[in-house]
């Protein structure tokens, strides 16, 4: 049965793709195609961005209470959990993972998920002040504006919780730059995050290749990028970043055999 998507999640609504065609979706184990969705593109990315930065410059979400926020991500932890043998299916035929490590993922996604929300309910968004001998500073924390996360083929489910959950806590909007070889589960969170509540604008999920994510890394209004994948790539996003001075949070290498 292939799971056929006709719109993409952008800014919290489902909309139609402004990008180059679409992307058939093969089970690596058996080259099936499995399902076919829009590929995100260029146009697709600006609204995204310009989503989010309205979001956090007038949107209610980094203005919002932490408690606010913690009760709103304990719904995404509850839906992971709620949809886990729905994401564990995934796993295995958009993956080609091995069924019996399958319910492992979807349990250490809704851990990642449960930490952050747990770790934000000790959190203060209160001032708080630290001498020296040189004087008194004032620590404020605060979101530092919209966060494009790359995320990898090979554990879409895991490195997007643990890229979106803390940059959401924290009261940043998000762009998920979704691999065109793995992107279902990413259908699936958007539903859990749509259904937790988050506000218009806080949330994009976009599958597309690497032409969409070199653009969204050197896009102005972006603020931090985690950027997942080859250490050429991460290069790349490094140099592209640098013309803005976006933070960077870069995970670099590889790992992941492949049969052959």
């Amino acid at each position: 049965m292939q799971r056929l998507h006709e719109k993409i999640y952008i800014g919290g609504r489902w909309v139609q793709a402004q990008g180059p065609g679409w992307i058939e979706v093969e089970n690596p184990a058996t080259e099936e195609i499995i399902g076919r969705i829009p590929e995100a593109g260029i146009a697709d990315g600006d609204l995204a961005i310009a989503a989010a930065d309205e979001a956090f410059r007038h949107g209610p979400w980094p203005r919002m209470p932490m408690a606010e926020r913690t009760e709103v991500l304990q719904r995404v932890a509850d839906g992971i959990i709620a949809r886990s043998a729905e994401l564990d299916a995934l796993y295995v035929l958009d993956q080609g993972g091995v069924a019996s490590v399958a319910p492992h993922m979807s349990a250490i996604a809704a851990k990642i998920a449960q930490d952050f929300v747990s770790r934000g309910r000790d959190i203060s968004l209160e001032p708080s002040y630290r001498s020296s001998g040189l004087g008194r500073a004032i620590v404020l924390r605060e979101p530092v504006g919209p966060v494009v996360a790359i995320v990898p083929w090979n554990a879409p489910l895991i490195v997007t919780v643990t890229k979106a959950m803390p940059a959401l806590l924290a009261g940043c909007p998000v762009i998920v730059k979704v691999s065109p070889e793995t992107p279902l589960v990413s259908f699936v969170l958007a539903e859990i995050f749509a259904a937790a509540g988050l506000p218009e604008g806080v949330m994009s999920l976009l599958p597309g290749g690497r032409e969409l994510g070199q653009h969204l890394v050197a896009h102005p209004a972006v603020r931090h990028v985690s950027f997942t994948g080859s250490t050429a790539a991460g290069q790349s996003v490094m140099r592209s970043a640098a013309d803005n001075m976006t933070r960077l949070t870069l995970e670099l290498g590889g790992k992941s055999s492949a049969i052959v």
